[in-house]
């Protein structure tokens, strides 16, 4: 979700706006440099011709407009208004002495005095009804905003845990106020669950099916069956209850905490899971390519199982971890996180300095523009 910026330019914003707020917001403009035709005509101590004086004032308003649409959609236009500007005026009519009497003097500057208030009165009314419509459109999104975060805040917490088996930490870096990234760990009396998520889509929205969707996995781990089981009864659950457009990505990994085998992987649409392998000092990628949770009814997901021993350190992650490097090429990103993986996990570090050195191997100069997410796992 895109944060608010302070800057008057600021094209987000605008491009915000509804068809109906912004031609509100010109005409405003309009009305409002409209005005400045009256006022020259005072100067001209009124005796612009009457076709010439709406021409001025229809030029006055129009050229307002120019400059507003352009400064508020793409700023370097301002510099081809100050052009169209310049052109314009070449085509203004010149002062023409009509010598008027001093009863047309006054009634035509009585004119202007009625101008200028209508005008200006008509800019600001309408100035008026544009910021009470978008101050209550900006309330109502920071209250949304808001809302968002405390499900957010609720739904993913750090995570840093140890059991007799392995250690676990993750945490989820959303890019803005509001992530779409889920990380959690489960914990049944035989096994640990640990999993991301990459919900599309951000806000209230996302939150929601966010908490939908780490609902149902609960409901569903509490009472363990295996992995495909799981995902595709959660994929049934979610699909009726969301938007056709707004899916849910996810890795999951199954632990044994009595041995190193029958433990499990899935993936569905998402990024593969890293396996570091301490004998053999290299990473294994595990992947099982299938649909997303959320796109088909009735679809089965398949898992796979692995082993791994005492040493071995596995991570899950988000998209938005590799992209987050400078050339922004999945491969490319992710070749560069396996090579840093490597490196910390041979250096033996604790896993907060492993997640620490991963991110910072990966980061970007600037604004951050995708959440990242990652969840290390050691086998102790």
């Amino acid at each position: 979700m895109v944060s608010a910026k302070n800057s008057f330019f600021r094209e987000g914003f605008w491009k915000s706006l509804s068809k109906p707020s912004y031609i509100l917001f010109l005409v405003a403009v309009f009305f409002l440099f409209a005005s400045l035709g009256f006022i020259i005509d005072l100067f001209n101590h009124g005796e612009t011709p009457l076709p010439d004086l709406l021409y001025s004032i229809l030029f006055s308003g129009v050229v307002a407009v120019g400059y507003a649409y352009a400064a508020t959609r793409y700023f370097p236009l301002v510099l081809g208004m100050i052009v169209v500007h310049f052109l314009a005026s070449l085509f203004i009519p010149s002062h023409q002495d009509l010598n008027p009497t001093l009863d047309q003097l006054q009634s035509r500057l009585t004119i202007d005095g009625i101008g200028i208030l209508i005008a200006v009165i008509s800019g600001y009314v309408l100035f008026v009804i544009f910021i009470s419509k978008e101050g209550t459109r900006q309330f109502q999104l920071k209250a949304e905003i808001r809302l968002a975060q405390q499900i957010h805040d609720v739904l993913v917490k750090p995570v840093h845990q140890t059991n007799e088996s392995f250690e676990i930490f993750g945490k989820v870096n959303p890019a803005d106020d509001v992530g779409g990234d889920l990380v959690d760990v489960y914990e049944s009396k035989k096994h640990t669950i640990c999993y991301v998520a990459d919900v599309s889509g951000h806000g209230v929205q996302a939150s929601v099916l966010m908490g939908m969707f780490k609902s149902a996995m609960h409901v569903r781990l509490s009472s363990f069956t295996s992995l495909s089981d799981i995902i595709s009864e959660v994929n049934r659950s979610i699909l009726p209850l969301k938007k056709k457009d707004m899916f849910i990505t996810t890795a999951i990994i199954q632990l044994n905490r009595q041995s190193g085998t029958d433990n499990a992987f899935l993936v569905a649409g998402h990024l593969p899971i890293m396996h570091y392998q301490s004998a053999t000092q290299q990473v294994f990628e595990y992947n099982t390519p299938q649909l997303p949770l959320g796109v088909k009814q009735n679809y089965w997901f398949d898992s796979q199982s692995f082993n791994w021993q005492s040493g071995d350190v596995m991570i899950l992650f988000t998209d938005g971890l590799i992209e987050a490097s400078k050339n922004q090429d999945v491969e490319k990103g992710m070749a560069m996180l396996k090579q840093k993986f490597i490196y910390l996990c041979k250096q033996h570090y604790p896993l907060d300095l492993l997640y620490n050195g991963i991110l910072d191997a990966l980061r970007i100069q600037g604004h951050q523009t995708d959440d990242k997410t990652l969840l290390i796992i050691k086998h102790l």
